[in-house]
């Protein structure tokens, strides 16, 4: 009899990270299925193991990477490789990396969540394997997994409910049409032999292991205390964002009652929606990231110092006796030292949370604005795109915001490297202080030592009483000398206390110095103004006689034509010479008349074009001298501008921290409240490109209820509109909406924000109140 080999099967575990994959994998591993080697082993987020191959892992990760994209992606994937030879090479790969992991085991349980995004790969490498699939696809509640990413992973809430979303829609596009089986992993955990006899049911599947002993074993690897972060324990964070809610719907909707193929179709639609979505608001994110990862890395370094400190503490204390006889001058001097550490560490510690805060206050207030554009009446595709325009609108308007936020934590991260350089100084001071100590510690030890041995020798030789005064009068100027170093010292800081105080004097002297080239810009410009003038009269001046030297020219060229026709009618007159004697004198006569008036319009001509000429000269001299003078100004200007820069330098070193910290968090506070204010009252702004122009063109209902908002923030002293274009003309002139503008760019051009009209004086032209424009 001749058997026909049956083809190996592979249970293929396809879920979300933290849903339950591992050990929905570690029953199956029990159940007949083989695992892999060099699996990953557990930890204490993982404490029963992965059940996953490492190199199996890292293979994913690559193709991943090759793909423009990483296991904590959440935008859509860039699947154009699959389609050209490099797909073949990663099936070829896969398959080796597959064979290294199985060798030739017929049974097999393959889990990875990254298998969600490259099923299709992994269903052409299964079958190039001779592999038939069943696909395992545990659920759990999508706030549930966003809470356990955010313990293991430290990620944001909302990105974790995004990531569960794409690596799910990812998961069921790819394995749709194939044979699977979907079920709760909350099910899973609390009764699992009904979850197993439910796949054997609904899609045949065989578990060749399952019997008593087996059960047993199961019984003790499934855990209840490991189910964490359970949905009924989240509170508020386990509000969902409504494309996850609609997702997770339908899925619960499969597992409990069987998949449904109509769903599919709106299953399509949430993928579409949420890769527009992740293309919108992906680079925001971004930026929170990079944030967090600053704030991160300022909190390590910090972390570090203080674990220096500590262990400088310790050392302090233990040698707390010695110090005892060290000179309290150097004492005082390691205190004062280690107090100024303390205050600049206490400094870059609240200068990081509010880093922090901001960052999750702007996240939150972002994240509650897409739930309530997505949430808000999509029961149709025209309401859909309506509010996919105003939720871009918000993005544009939060763009602005980020960009200021970035810009104030990028500020944070320079003046905290600067607090940590000077953290650093005061350690090489603290360092030195502390080896001087250290070597007055040991003259005072040999000078006790020698002390030790006179009094030794004062009792076995009283003779030599004169010798033991001698060195007590040596020790004596030792300490005199000690003193007068700590003498020399004060005078070295009341040295440099004098140096400090000349830096004001020559700073008071540069400011007056900028004043009086301030004087000299003006004249400078007035001079530049009067010569101007002078050119432009003396242009005028020759351009009249330009015109008169025309008008002469052209009436030269008349009298020539007369001439010219005087000459034929002498021509005429001189065949009838005896008919026009007569006339031949009186033509001779007034052509010798015209031929003087030719004379004396030629000379005339050349006084003015040497005029002309003249003034043409001093045109260029006067243009010469202008650009000598505008040279002069841009001279002037150039200095005056960089000795204000020097000015305001010197100023804002000792400002900047103050000013930008306590402007961020006005504004930021500001602008939270008022985005905040806007999402319960469900008001956007219209949608275009334009961040002012068109987002002040507000009409019709919409119009009054934006009026209506602005009103309600004078009323409430949040923000006055009126104050706002009275304080800012140059609002007002550009007939830009006043609560759009502090929005999109007020607050981010540190814009002082008064709270009612009666805050201001007003200087209005001629009794006019600034308005919008209409």
């Amino acid at each position: 009899m001749i058997f026909e080999m049956q083809a190996r099967s592979c249970a293929l575990v396809v879920g979300m990270h933290r849903s339950g994959t591992s050990c929905t994998a570690g029953i199956l591993a029990q159940l007949g299925f083989a695992a892999p080697e060099n699996m990953i082993g557990a930890n204490p987020s993982n404490p029963k193991g992965h059940w996953e191959a490492e190199p199996i892992a890292r293979f994913n990760d690559r193709i991943l990477s090759f793909s423009g994209a990483e296991w904590r992606s959440w935008d859509d994937l860039n699947r154009n490789w699959v389609n050209t030879p490099y797909f073949d090479r990663f099936v070829a790969e896969g398959c080796s990396v597959l064979g290294e992991a199985f060798n030739d085991a017929p049974m097999i349980v393959l889990k990875d969540p990254r298998l969600c995004r490259l099923a299709s790969v992994w269903h052409e490498i299964l079958k190039s394997s001779g592999f038939e699939v069943t696909v395992f696809m545990p659920l759990r509640h999508p706030a549930e997994v966003a809470a356990s990413l955010g313990a293991r992973n430290s990620i944001d809430t909302a990105q974790g409910q995004y990531l569960w979303l794409r690596y799910m829609l990812d998961a069921e596009t790819g394995t749709r049409g194939r044979r699977r089986f979907l079920f709760r992993y909350s099910n899973l955990v609390s009764d699992w032999r009904e979850t197993l006899r439910q796949a054997e049911v609904s899609i045949g599947a065989v578990f060749p292991r399952l019997n008593d002993a087996t059960a047993a074993s199961i019984d003790a690897f499934v855990d209840q205390n490991l189910y964490r972060n359970r949905s009924t324990d989240l509170g508020g964070a386990g509000m969902l964002h409504p494309l996850v809610k609609d997702l997770y719907d339908i899925l619960v909707g499969w597992a409990d009652g069987g998949e449904r193929a109509e769903d599919y179709t709106r299953i399509d639609e949430i993928d579409k929606m949420f890769s527009e979505f992740a293309n919108q608001v992906r680079p925001l994110f971004l930026v929170f990231d990079d944030v967090q990862q600053r704030v991160k890395d300022m909190q390590s370094s910090l972390a570090n110092h203080n674990a220096g400190l500590a262990k400088l503490q310790s050392k302090i204390e233990a040698g707390a006796a010695s110090e005892a006889a060290v000179s309290p001058d150097v004492v005082n001097s390691i205190t004062e030292q280690m107090s100024e550490i303390d205050g600049l560490e206490s400094k870059l510690t609240q200068m990081t949370k509010e880093l922090v805060d901001d960052g999750s206050g702007l996240r939150a207030n972002l994240a509650k604005l897409f739930s309530n554009a997505q949430s808000a009446n999509l029961a149709t595709a025209a309401e859909a795109e309506a509010a996919k325009q105003e939720a871009t609108c918000q993005i544009d308007a939060l763009t602005g915001e980020l960009a200021g936020m970035r810009e104030a934590s990028e500020t944070a991260a320079k003046e905290i490297s600067e607090l940590l350089e000077a953290i650093k100084l005061l350690r090489e001071q603290e360092a030195q202080v502390r080896a001087d100590a250290a070597q007055a510690q040991e003259t005072v030890f040999e000078l006790e030592a020698r002390v030790s041995a006179l009094k030794s020798e004062v009792e076995q030789k009283r003779a030599e009483t004169d010798h033991v005064y001698a060195e007590r009068d040596a020790i004596a100027k030792q300490a005199e000398a000690l003193a007068l170093d700590a003498h020399e010292a004060r005078a070295r800081e009341l040295g440099l206390e004098n140096q400090l105080r000349k830096s004001n004097d020559e700073l008071i002297t540069s400011l007056d110095e900028i004043v009086s080239l301030a004087n000299l810009l003006r004249n400078a410009e007035q001079s530049a103004l009067s010569a101007q003038a002078d050119l432009d009269a003396e242009k005028k001046a020759r351009r009249v006689i330009e015109t008169q030297l025309e008008a002469q020219r052209v009436k030269a060229a008349a009298q020539q034509q007369q001439v010219g026709a005087l000459q034929g009618e002498l021509a005429t007159a001189v065949s009838d010479r005896q008919t026009v004697i007569e006339k031949k004198g009186v033509a001779d006569a007034k052509l010798i008349k015209l031929r003087e008036q030719h004379a004396a319009l030629q000379a005339k001509a050349e006084v003015l074009h040497r005029a002309v000429k003249n003034q043409t000269a001093l045109a260029d001299a006067l243009a010469i001298e202008k650009s000598v003078a505008s040279s002069k100004l841009k001279a002037l200007r150039v200095k005056q501008e960089a000795l204000l820069a020097e000015k305001l330098e010197l100023k804002l070193e000792n400002r900047r921290a103050k000013i930008c910290v306590s402007s961020a968090d006005n504004h930021a506070e500001l602008t939270s409240r008022i985005i905040a204010l806007m999402a319960a009252e469900r008001l956007a702004f219209p949608t275009s490109k334009m961040p002012e122009r068109a987002l002040g063109r507000l009409f019709g209902s919409r119009q009054r209820s934006w009026q209506k908002f602005r009103d309600g923030l004078a009323e409430q002293g949040i923000f006055d509109s009126n104050a706002y274009l009275i304080m800012y003309p140059d609002v007002a002139e550009a007939g830009v909406d006043p609560l759009v503008h502090y929005l999109t760019r007020g607050q981010l051009e540190r814009r002082d924000l008064p709270h009612s009209v009666d805050q201001i004086s007003i200087d209005a032209k001629d009794g006019q109140q600034p308005r919008l424009k209409k």
